[in-house]
């Protein structure tokens, strides 16, 4: 808008305090180039990602991931932050590496330096919210959620995993809202329906969250085993003992054992 209204060098401070946040904005880097050079200003150098230029490190780098030699790669990755300490690229890799042991700390503390640079790099935030899912701790997960959803809001992936990050922090208000911006989108989501009767389980509203769960078996049939065994206890909380005996039989005739999830 800055731009479009002539104000350039308001528009250029912008773009370069939007590009502080995340240096990967490519349309942020686009219209500071047009107004550097409506302006006629020498072209602001945002390259941070020098490891990338560095043909002979990357190839060695992708020979080790590909020989599974995680140990070395890390060492070299060592080495070279220690000259390029400003590289988010090379904290980004060295948690790959890291992830590739499932040694979750060590990337989350990678992730989190990344952001310590760049609190807004989509990257660091997807994979640092995804570790913590990884290690079970979705609650942690939710600021990192919170700031992809903000950028992206029709990702499914990205809401549904903060509906159930919020959902495991026991903000039910949160993540029903989330979960219903899920079906808003894809009504006919069985994972959002599922999600949000688990919410509806939560706080004592059985019979939401019975007219959910029929509503997910009803689109999809043949997963709908553990379905079956959730209305079953949705019976069984609205004080139904027999359609929950009946539900929960159905479900073990479909093969699903809770002992195994």
């Amino acid at each position: 808008a800055l731009l479009a209204t002539g104000n350039l060098k308001e528009g250029i401070k912008f773009c370069k305090e939007t590009l502080a946040l995340n240096p990967d904005n490519r349309t942020c880097k686009s219209y500071l180039i047009v107004a550097e050079q409506k302006l006629r200003l020498p072209p602001t150098q945002i390259n941070t990602q020098l490891l990338e230029q560095d043909k002979k490190l990357s190839e060695t780098l992708a020979q080790h991931l590909q020989d599974s030699k995680w140990n070395e790669g890390i060492n070299l990755l060592n080495t070279y932050i220690a000259s390029h300490p400003k590289d988010y690229t090379a904290y980004l890799k060295r948690a790959y590496f890291f992830e590739c042991q499932r040694n979750q700390t060590a990337a989350i503390n990678d992730y989190t330096k990344v952001l310590e640079l760049y609190p807004c790099q989509r990257n660091a935030l997807e994979a640092r919210a995804q570790a913590f899912l990884t290690k079970k701790q979705p609650g942690r997960a939710v600021d990192n959620l919170v700031k992809l959803v903000r950028v992206t809001p029709y990702h499914w992936n990205l809401r549904y995993r903060l509906a159930y990050a919020l959902l495991d922090q026991k903000n039910f208000p949160a993540s029903a809202r989330e979960y219903n911006g899920l079906l808003l989108i894809y009504p006919h989501s069985v994972e959002a329906l599922m999600g949000r009767a688990e919410v509806f389980l939560r706080t004592g509203k059985n019979k939401n969250a019975i007219a959910d769960i029929k509503k997910a078996i009803s689109y999809s049939p043949e997963r709908s085993a553990s379905f079956h065994y959730k209305l079953g206890v949705a019976y069984k909380q609205a004080g139904d003992l027999k359609l929950s005996k009946d539900e929960i039989a159905v479900s073990k005739k479909m093969g699903y054992d809770p002992k195994d999830f």
